[in-house]
């Protein structure tokens, strides 16, 4: 039994040999390995940025309880998605406003510490923010 403690994370390897892995984290950004993973996680081929969007995510860093304000104009359906590290959907709510405001409260503290993906959606369009629950 190996412990490896990543961002928090505790992980438990079993078994005999070495333990390869590779870990790439960006926080600032969203990197390319993790834009592919999120779009295949959600079937999106040629999906587009919003150009427009004005978004806030807090607390981020947070316990799991986030407040998230999106707005876009012109965009009257939006979906909030959150995937896990291996792409896993956690979470899913689709809004609707005819103003292109969107408040949403995303609850993931029944998850494990760690980081998240939060997928703004619209058409195909998205935005990807880090959520970081500690």
């Amino acid at each position: 039994l190996r412990k490896v403690y990543m961002n928090k994370v505790h992980h438990d390897f079993f078994g005999d040999g070495d333990i390869d892995f590779n870990i790439s984290v960006r926080v600032e950004h969203i990197s390319d390995t993790e834009k592919q993973m999120v779009n295949k996680s959600l079937g999106l081929k040629n999906n587009k940025n919003f150009n427009d969007i004005d978004t806030e995510v807090y607390p981020n860093p947070g316990n799991g309880n986030y407040s998230v304000k999106v707005h876009v104009p012109g965009v009257q359906e939006m979906e909030v998605i959150v995937l896990d590290q291996s792409g896993k959907e956690v979470m899913h709510r689709k809004l609707r406003d005819a103003s292109g405001s969107f408040e949403a409260d995303v609850n993931i503290s029944d998850k494990a510490n760690g980081m998240y993906f939060l997928v703004l959606k619209s058409g195909d369009r998205t935005q990807v923010e880090k959520l970081i629950k500690e």
